[in-house]
C-alpha cells in the first residue's frame, strides 16, 4: 500500500502524540487502578533511570546484555546512552562504523525485550551536538576584525587582513572607519565599555550590570561620522579611500568559526560543533548522527527509542551567524551596522545608547539560539516520534535558560553527589517551574554527578538520600542517576570500567548495586506520586528578558521566598500567556498562583502592557516602578511611554511612604516582605515546622526540613523530608482542613493513617511526626475527618510535643559590610540585607564569594567580610575571607530525638497501643475526652551481639571466622578481612523464652549499626535490605519459642579491597603526578584487549582510575550493633 507524504508525515505525528504520552502522562491514575495501589506497585514510567557510558569504543554484546539485564533487575526504568573519551587509549569500536551501529541495534532491541527506554544522547561527549561531518560554513560563529589607523585629508591605500581565529574561514560583515576615538589616537588600547565582551557575547556573564561611568566627548562615535566603505574593499582586503580631515579608523568586520569541538568525544566522533544560531546547521548534524541511529532502529525509533538527549551546554560562545544582520533587523526594528563598533568595546552615540545595543544584540543571539537550535532540535524529535530532553543551562553560551527550558518534552536539571550550592543548583527548580508552566509531566535531572573524592566508590543510598529528597521537594520526579558506565569485559573484572574520575560508580560492578534495588525501589514510589496531578505554589517569579538567564536559588530569590510557601519562575513567553481569575494569575489550563513577582529594571513595552493588563483584571503583583525600557526598539518613544503609563499605574506609591496602589481589579506592591503581602491576602503558610530539637546541620541551608505539595484529583499530598542525618519530633501544620491525614512511606509501601492530628482554630491540621534521620514521608489528605481523632499520646504526663521547651536565642545581624576592608569606604559596601536573608535554622553557613553579593567593589584587591552580629545578649564580631564560610551559631553536635515510648495503630475498625516502655499512658481526643492504661512492664530486651559465624565469598575473603564480639572488619585481626568488600554473611542461632512472644506483644530486631547495607533473613523469611538508619525490622509473628535462626548478609563499599590491592607490585601503569583521585590507565591491558585470561597477580580488583594509595584510610565495614530484640505489649484501647 502506498502512503502519501502527507499521510506519512500525519501518522508520525500521531505516533509522536501517542509515544509521549505514553513517555510523560502514561502514570496518570486509571478507574482501576487506585492511587494507593499504584504508589505500592509504581508503573515502570515511575522508576529512576541512569546516564550508560560507553567508553571510547571498549564495547561488547556481552556487556550490553548484562548491563541492561542488571539494570532490569535492580529497578531502573531506562538509560541515556552516551559515547565519551576520557583520556582512554582507544577500543575497538569506532563510533558510528558498522560494528558500533550494530551494537547500538543490540541495545536497542535488549531494551525491547526488557521494557527499558532508551534515550540518545545526540551527538559522541556530553556537549553539544557536533562531529566531524560539521564543516566550518556550519559551525559555531563569532565576530572578529582587523583594523588600521590612518590620517587624513589624502587619498590611501590600504590593506586589511582578513579576520579569522582558529580556521581561515572568513566572512564579511561590514568594513566601517570613524573618527578615531581620543583615547586611541597614539596607538593605545582606549577606552571600552566596562565587560564589554561579556556585553558583546564573546564571554558569558550571568549579572551584566551597565557601564554608567561618564564617558569623554572625544570617546564618543557619532553615528553621522561612520563611513560604509564595504564597497571600496576589493576581495583581498585592499582599500583605496579618500580619507577626511582628522585620525581615522577602518575595521573590517567579519565573522569566523570559533573552532569549538564536541567533547570529550572519540577522535572519529569528534568534530566541530554546529552552528547554534541556524536550523540549516542542525540539520545536518541531525541527518550524519541521529538519523543514523533512527534508521538502524527501525520500527523500535519512537517505541523503545523514545526521545534524544541535549546535555548542558559546555561550547562557548556564539554571536554571529549567516544571515544574522537580517534577523537583527526583522526583529529589533532598525539596522545593525553602525553599532558593530560597539562590539569592539567602543562607544557609539553615548554610553546608554551603547548599553542598550549591547541588550538587543545580546537579545537576539538567546533567541536564536533558542529557536534555531533547541526548538528545531525538539521539531526533528516530534517528527519522528520522538520526545527532546533538555539540561536548560550551561556555564558558556548565551543562553536565556528560561526559554531553553520551554522547549524541552522533559526539562532536566543537575546536582552533584554531596556537594555544596554549585552553578548548576537552581537548575532544577526552573527545570520543575518549565515542566509546570508548560504541562510537562515528567522533570528529569542528572543526578548525584561526582567527580574524584565523591567518584571514589564513597557514595550509597543513605549517604544520597537526603540530597535526593532535597530536588524531590524541588520538582524533580526523574531521577537519571550519573552513572552506570558499560561494564564490556567478564563479569570477574572487578569494579572495571569506570568514567574516568567521574560518577558516584551506580553500575551492575558494584558492591552495592544488587543492594540497591531497595533505594530505586523508594525512589519509584515517591516519584510516582510527584508525576501525578498538579504542583501547588502561591507564588510565580518572572525573571524578565535579560540575556543570558539564569535561574537563582531559592535563597537568591528577590524578594525573599519566605517559609512556607513555594514559588515557580516563569518565561517571557509563558508570561505573556498568562491571565487572571477570581484574583488569582493563572497558566490557563496548569497554574494558579496567589502573587506574580516582577523583576525590577527595565522592561520592554510589550511585557509593560501585559503586566498592565493583569493588574486590572484582578492580579496581584509586587513590581518595583520600572523607568524605561532596556534596548533600542522603539526608543525613546518607549521610554516616554513607559514612564507615563507607570506613573499612572504606581500613583502615589513609592516604596517609603506608599507601598501599594490599587490598579483597576488588582493591586501593585513596591517589593517587601512577601510574607505580609501573602497575609494580606488571607494566604496563610502552606506548610509550617515546629521542631523540637534544634536543627542540625544540613547540607544545604533551610529550616531543617523541605517539602512539596501536589494535587491529585482533589487528594491533597505533601511530601515532608527530614534533611538532617538525625531523628527528629517535629509538629507539622498544613494548610488543609476537613479531612484525615495518611502517612504513606515510600521505602515499604506501607499506607497508614496519622496517629495523632488535630484541626488548628484558623483552619489548618497540624500533625505531628517523628522522623528517623533523613526520612521522608508522604502525608496524604484524602477521606473526611472523622467525629474526633487522637490530638496528644502522654506517656506518664508528657510528651516531646506538649513539654514546655526554650525557644532558640534570635541570631541578629546589624551590620554587614563586603569589600577592600583596609581601603576606603568608596571600596567597601553594606551587604546586611544580604547576609540577613541568608539565615536559616537561625543560623548562617554561606560560602563568602562576589557573586553572592552580586558586585565586586574591589576589583583587583583582596576582599574580606565583617559581620556584626547577636545572639540573645552576647555581640560579636567576626571578619571571613573571600572564598572561606561564613558559620554563625551552628549546631555542631547534634543530640537525636529520643525514641518514642509508644506506638499508635489506628483503623477504622479499633485503636492499638505497641508500648516499648512500661508508664503511664493517656491517650487525648479531640473532644476532651482521655482514654488511659498502665503498662506496668515491658519484657527484657534480648541482646543478640555475641557469639556470631561470618563468612566471606572465596577467593575474596576469609571463609569462616568465630566472632565473639561485634567489630568492624578493619578492626579485626585478620589482614584479608581488614581489606574485604562485597557481601559476608552473619550467622546466629539463639533461644527466645516463650513469655517474650504471643497476641499481646510485638517484637522488634535491632541491628545497630550497620555499614552499610543488611539483608534480613529471619527463620528462613527474607526480610529485605536494610540500607539506612535505624536498622530495624518487625519480626512478630516470625519469632519461636525457643530456638532461632538469624542471617544477615552485610555489604560495604570497594574502598577497603582498592586500598588493600596498593599494597602489591602494580601490574599497569596509571598516570602520575595528577589531581588526587584522577589517576587514569594510561593503556588498557592486553589481557582485556585480547580476551585472555589475566596474568598471575596478587591483587584481586582491576580499574581503569586509580583512587587510592596503601596509606589510605580504611572505610568502617559490617555489622557493628548492638544487635538486640526489643518486645512491646500491645493494647487496643476501648473506643
Amino acid at each position: 500500500m502506498r502512503i502519501s507524504q502527507n499521510a506519512r508525515t500525519i501518522l508520525v505525528r500521531l505516533q509522536f502524540v501517542i509515544v509521549l504520552w505514553g513517555c510523560l502522562a502514561c502514570c496518570s491514575l486509571s478507574a482501576t487502578e487506585p492511587l494507593c495501589e499504584r504508589f505500592q506497585s509504581p508503573p515502570n514510567s515511575a522508576k529512576p533511570h541512569t546516564w550508560w557510558h560507553w567508553m571510547n569504543g571498549y564495547v561488547s554484546a556481552e556487556g550490553i546484555t548484562a548491563d541492561l539485564e542488571a539494570m532490569h533487575r535492580t529497578g531502573i526504568g531506562g538509560f541515556q546512552a552516551f559515547q565519551i573519551e576520557r583520556r582512554m587509549s582507544p577500543g575497538p569500536i569506532k563510533y558510528l562504523s558498522d560494528d558500533w551501529r550494530r551494537l547500538m541495534k543490540h541495545t536497542i532491541e535488549e531494551a525491547d525485550r526488557l521494557g527499558l527506554e532508551v534515550c540518545f544522547h545526540n551527538c559522541a561527549g556530553w556537549s553539544s551536538s557536533g562531529g566531524p561531518w560539521i564543516t566550518a560554513e556550519a559551525s559555531m560563529m563569532k565576530v572578529a576584525w582587523t583594523e588600521r589607523q590612518v590620517s587624513g585629508p589624502q587619498p590611501v591605500t590600504i590593506k586589511l587582513e582578513r579576520p579569522t581565529d582558529r580556521d581561515p574561514y572568513s566572512r564579511d560583515i561590514a568594513v566601517l572607519a570613524f573618527p578615531t576615538p581620543q583615547s586611541e589616537s597614539h596607538g593605545e588600547p582606549g577606552f571600552r565599555i566596562e565587560n564589554w565582551r561579556a556585553k558583546a557575547g564573546f564571554e558569558r556573564d550571568n549579572y551584566i550590570q551597565p557601564d554608567t561611568r561618564t564617558v569623554e566627548t572625544g570617546d564618543v562615535i557619532s553615528t553621522d561620522a561612520i563611513v560604509d566603505l564595504g564597497e571600496e574593499m576589493t576581495a583581498d582586503g585592499t582599500v583605496a579611500w579618500d580619507v577626511p580631515h582628522g585620525e581615522w579608523t577602518v575595521v573590517r568586520f567579519a565573522y569566523t568559526p570559533t573552532a569549538v569541538r564536541n567533547r570529550p568525544a572519540p577522535r572519529e566522533g569528534r568534530g566541530y560543533e554546529c552552528d547554534k544560531l541556524s536550523k540549516t546547521a542542525v540539520d545536518l548534524h541531525w541527518e550524519n548522527c541521529v538519523q543514523k541511529v533512527l534508521d538502524d532502529a527501525g520500527p523500535l525509533a519512537g517505541k523503545v527509542l523514545n526521545n534524544i538527549l541535549v546535555d548542558s551546554y559546555e561550547v562557548m560562545q556564539q554571536n554571529w551567524t549567516k544571515g544574522f544582520e537580517i534577523e537583527f533587523q526583522k526583529r529589533m526594528g532598525y539596522d545593525l551596522k553602525n553599532y558593530l563598533p560597539v562590539l569592539t568595546g567602543r562607544v557609539v552615540t553615548n554610553m546608554d545608547v551603547s548599553e542598550r545595543f549591547l541588550w538587543d544584540f545580546r537579545r537576539v543571539i538567546a533567541d536564536l539560539l533558542t529557536e534555531n537550535y533547541y526548538q528545531h532540535f525538539a521539531d526533528r524529535c516530534h517528527r519522528s516520534g520522538l520526545a527532546l530532553s533538555i539540561e536548560p543551562y550551561g556555564k558558556p553560551g548565551n543562553l536565556d535558560n528560561f526559554a531553553v527550558a520551554d522547549v524541552a518534552d522533559i526539562p532536566m536539571g543537575e546536582w552533584w553527589a554531596r556537594t555544596p550550592p554549585g552553578l548548576h543548583f537552581g537548575s532544577s527548580k526552573m527545570a520543575a517551574s518549565a515542566a509546570h508552566t508548560n504541562g510537562r509531566r515528567i522533570v528529569g535531572a542528572e543526578a548525584f554527578t561526582a567527580g574524584r573524592a565523591t567518584a571514589a566508590f564513597v557514595q550509597h543510598p543513605y549517604r544520597l538520600k537526603a540530597q535526593g529528597d532535597y530536588f524531590f521537594c524541588q520538582g524533580v520526579n526523574r531521577f537519571i542517576f550519573h552513572t552506570f558506565v558499560h561494564q564490556p569485559w567478564a563479569k570477574d573484572v572487578l569494579p572495571g570500567m569506570t568514567m574516568g574520575p567521574w560518577g558516584f560508580q551506580n553500575n551492575r560492578n558494584n558492591t552495592w548495586y544488587e543492594q540497591g534495588k531497595a533505594w530505586n525501589e523508594y525512589l519509584s514510589r515517591s516519584q510516582y506520586l510527584l508525576q501525578q496531578g498538579e504542583f501547588q505554589a502561591d507564588l510565580c517569579y518572572f525573571p524578565g528578558e535579560d540575556a543570558p538567564q539564569v535561574c537563582p536559588n531559592r535563597n537568591d530569590m528577590q524578594p525573599a521566598v519566605p517559609d512556607g510557601y513555594d514559588y515557580d519562575t516563569i518565561s517571557c513567553d509563558n508570561f505573556m500567556k498568562l491571565t487572571v481569575q477570581d484574583g488569582r494569575i493563572v497558566m490557563p489550563g496548569r497554574m494558579q498562583y496567589r502573587v506574580l513577582v516582577m523583576p525590577e529594571g527595565p522592561v520592554r513595552q510589550q511585557v509593560f502592557e501585559k503586566a498592565h493588563q493583569l493588574l486590572k483584571s484582578g492580579g496581584h503583583l509586587v513590581w518595583a516602578k520600572p523607568k524605561r525600557a532596556p534596548g533600542l526598539q522603539n526608543y525613546p518613544e518607549s521610554d516616554r511611554s513607559i514612564r507615563q503609563t507607570a506613573n499612572a499605574i504606581w500613583g502615589e506609591c513609592d516604596g517609603t511612604d506608599v507601598c501599594e496602589n490599587a490598579v483597576g481589579q488588582g493591586m501593585v506592591y513596591w517589593p517587601r516582605s512577601l510574607q505580609k503581602i501573602l497575609a494580606s491576602l488571607d494566604v496563610q503558610p502552606d506548610v509550617e515546622f515546629h521542631s523540637v530539637q534544634p536543627i542540625a546541620t544540613t547540607l544545604y541551608s533551610g529550616v531543617g526540613y523541605e517539602w512539596i505539595h501536589r494535587l491529585i484529583d482533589n487528594v491533597d499530598v505533601y511530601l515532608i523530608s527530614n534533611q538532617q542525618e538525625v531523628a527528629r519530633q517535629v509538629e507539622v501544620t498544613f494548610r488543609v482542613d476537613g479531612r484525615t491525614p495518611q502517612l504513606w512511606n515510600a521505602q515499604t509501601g506501607e499506607i497508614k493513617q496519622a496517629p495523632v492530628y488535630e484541626s488548628t482554630d484558623d483552619g489548618r491540621t497540624r500533625v505531628p511526626l517523628f522522623l528517623d534521620p533523613a526520612q521522608a514521608v508522604f502525608v496524604v489528605f484524602n477521606e473526611p475527618s472523622k467525629d474526633r481523632s487522637v490530638v496528644d499520646i502522654l506517656h506518664n504526663g508528657s510528651t516531646p510535643f506538649s513539654k514546655g521547651r526554650k525557644l532558640a536565642e534570635p541570631l541578629i545581624i546589624h551590620r554587614a559590610t563586603y569589600g577592600d576592608l583596609n581601603g576606603g569606604a568608596g571600596r567597601q559596601v553594606d551587604v546586611t540585607g544580604r547576609i540577613r536573608s541568608k539565615i536559616a535554622s537561625n543560623a548562617i553557613n554561606v560560602e563568602v564569594k562576589w557573586d553572592l553579593f552580586g558586585l565586586d567593589p574591589a576589583p583587583g584587591s583582596p576582599k574580606q567580610l565583617r559581620v556584626k552580629y547577636s545572639v540573645g545578649d552576647k555581640k560579636f564580631l567576626t571578619v571571613v575571607n573571600q572564598n572561606e564560610t561564613l558559620v554563625l551559631n551552628r549546631v555542631t553536635n547534634p543530640v537525636p530525638a529520643t525514641a518514642e515510648p509508644a506506638t499508635l495503630a489506628v483503623s477504622r475498625k479499633s485503636t492499638a497501643l505497641h508500648a516499648w516502655e512500661p508508664g503511664t499512658y493517656e491517650v487525648v481526643y479531640s473532644d476532651g475526652t482521655r482514654n488511659s492504661l498502665e503498662v506496668p512492664s515491658i519484657p527484657e530486651s534480648i541482646d543478640l551481639s555475641t557469639d556470631w559465624k561470618l563468612q566471606c565469598p572465596r577467593e575474596w575473603g576469609p571463609e569462616n571466622i568465630d566472632l565473639d564480639r561485634l567489630v568492624s572488619w578493619t578492626e579485626h585481626s585478620d589482614p584479608e578481612l581488614n581489606y574485604f568488600s562485597g557481601t559476608a554473611i552473619y550467622r546466629k542461632e539463639f533461644d527466645v523464652p516463650a513469655d517474650r512472644i504471643g497476641q499481646d506483644k510485638s517484637v522488634r530486631l535491632d541491628l545497630g549499626d550497620v555499614k552499610l547495607f543488611a539483608e534480613v533473613i529471619f527463620n528462613g523469611k527474607n526480610l529485605g535490605t536494610l540500607w539506612k538508619p535505624p536498622f530495624q525490622v518487625d519480626v512478630s509473628g516470625l519469632v519461636q519459642p525457643g530456638s532461632n535462626q538469624l542471617e544477615v548478609r552485610v555489604t560495604n563499599l570497594w574502598v577497603n579491597r582498592l586500598i588493600g590491592d596498593e599494597r602489591f607490585e602494580p601490574a599497569d601503569r596509571y598516570e602520575p603526578n595528577v589531581k588526587p583521585g584522577e589517576g587514569l590507565i594510561l593503556k588498557i591491558p592486553a589481557w582485556l584487549e585480547n580476551g585472555s585470561q589475566r596474568p598471575a597477580t596478587t591483587a584481586k580488583t582491576f580499574a581503569t582510575c586509580k583512587f587510592y594509595t596503601q596509606d589510605s584510610p580504611l572505610s568502617e565495614s559490617g555489622l557493628l550493633g548492638p544487635v538486640k530484640l526489643d518486645f512491646a505489649i500491645r493494647r487496643t484501647l476501648e473506643p
